[in-house]
């Protein structure tokens, strides 16, 4: 029996069912129906319409990745993997190049060990939507890893702190350490100053570990040999009186 191609199809409007529908498709040739469940489909209760690609302008919010050079995006981009003209981004995740992105919320980064000159990029509000700026007098060298600054100054207020009493046995603490001369294996720069591990063994409180490297915290020295001067000091004084 011969079948006749339905030229007509009865349809009705679905704008409740939360559930994936899947778009019947037909070739240039008329060839079809077809679907395609794992790359295109539409809920009615959201009116989501999600696909791996979109080309051309889409207008509404969007929710996947964003490539291309041309056309518009209008609405709420929640991941914009390649903007390279985001006219209007309100919600730009992840753009790697946005020539015009509003609110970008997260931005592409790459490890960068080479360049010698850098700007840290800053906000002059710690919430809300910032310009991002940088200043010449705030500088990272990616090479050496020296982070260079007019002034360098560290929270010290007593309302931040508790259980502060002054160090004692500072002199013996001192007696422990070394100082010494050295030279950093990436810029081959010589310095001063003492050996994280050597260090923790005496005041592990001002040694920390990231990444497996160990970080001093050179101001807390400072406090340690405060007290030991004090102390030599006060020993020099009973010699005098004897």
């Amino acid at each position: 029996m011969s079948q006749t191609k339905a030229q007509l199809i009865g349809v009705s409007d679905d704008t409740t069912t939360n559930s994936s529908f899947y778009p019947v498709l037909v070739n240039s040739d008329g060839v079809g129906p077809k679907t395609s469940t794992t790359k295109l489909d539409f809920n009615p209760s959201t009116g989501n319409l999600s696909s791996t690609t979109f080309t051309g302008d889409v207008v509404g919010d969007v929710t996947g990745n964003v490539s291309g050079s041309s056309g518009s995006c209008t609405g709420n981009a929640a991941t914009a993997t390649l903007a390279t003209n985001a006219t209007n981004a309100t919600n730009a995740t992840n753009a790697t190049n946005a020539t015009t992105a509003t609110n970008a919320t997260n931005v592409t980064v790459a490890d960068e060990s080479t360049d010698t000159t850098c700007f840290p990029l800053f906000a002059t509000s710690a919430t809300g939507n910032q310009a991002p700026k940088s200043s010449t007098n705030l500088t990272f060298d990616a090479s050496a890893g020296r982070l260079s600054a007019t002034f360098l100054n560290s929270l010290s207020d007593e309302k931040l702190k508790k259980d502060i009493s002054t160090i004692d046995n500072a002199v013996d603490k001192v007696m422990q350490l070394r100082g010494v001369d050295y030279t950093w294996k990436q810029s081959e720069e010589k310095s001063k100053g003492v050996i994280a591990q050597e260090l923790q063994k005496v005041l592990p409180e001002l040694v920390s570990e990231s990444d497996d490297r160990l970080s001093v915290n050179y101001n807390g020295i400072i406090g340690v040999l405060i007290e030991a001067i004090k102390e030599q000091q006060k020993q020099i004084d009973e010699l005098k009186g004897n």
